[in-house]
């Protein structure tokens, strides 16, 4: 009986709350799906790159 039940746990579908309280689903315990959160991550401003890092020092 516990065995069951830890399989229909692993295929519960798992999320996370993102920005603005949103819902980003993640797969589940078996296959994960991460296209949403990748989204999310490329929409976020902390990713900009820092022009620092991509031009070269001239020192």
């Amino acid at each position: 009986m516990v065995f069951v039940i830890g399989v229909i746990a692993m295929l519960v579908p798992v999320s996370i709350a993102g920005p603005d309280n949103q819902r980003i689903g993640c797969g589940n315990a078996i296959a994960a799906n991460d296209t949403e959160a990748r989204q999310a991550d490329n929409a976020n401003p902390v990713n900009l790159p820092i022009i620092d890092e991509i031009v070269p020092h001239t020192d």
